[in-house]
């Protein structure tokens, strides 16, 4: 005799949207991190701290988003905090980006800093 045993259904699996959305957010952070790289503003050992709590956040979301039942506070709190870090992160470098042209303006033009 066959013993017959359903296959449970992971409720705890990410989903596609959320993997999506993860996705674009290390996309959009380490297009982030590198300008702030190109532009070298920053000493590298910041970088190396902002680098490390990017990555600490984007754990605990990750851990959030896959230890919740779909449709959990958890999930919905990790996806909204997902979607506020892609906001500044884009308003930081469009301003990066604002910043790296003032430099080569200025440098273009002969004036010293």
């Amino acid at each position: 005799m066959r013993s017959t045993k359903k296959k449970k259904k992971n409720k705890y699996s990410i989903g596609i949207g959320n993997l999506i959305l993860i996705f674009i957010a290390l996309i959009v952070q380490v297009a982030f991190i590198g300008m702030l790289g190109i532009i070298n503003i920053l000493p590298f050992l910041y970088i190396g701290i902002l680098v490390a709590i990017l990555a600490l956040i984007n754990v605990g979301v990750i851990i959030m988003i896959r230890c919740s039942k779909k449709g959990s506070t958890k999930r919905l709190g990790s996806t909204a905090i997902t979607i506020f870090i892609m906001i500044l992160m884009i308003m930081g470098c469009f301003y990066l980006l604002n910043t790296f042209d003032t430099f080569n303006k200025i440098s273009s033009d002969g004036r010293q800093m």
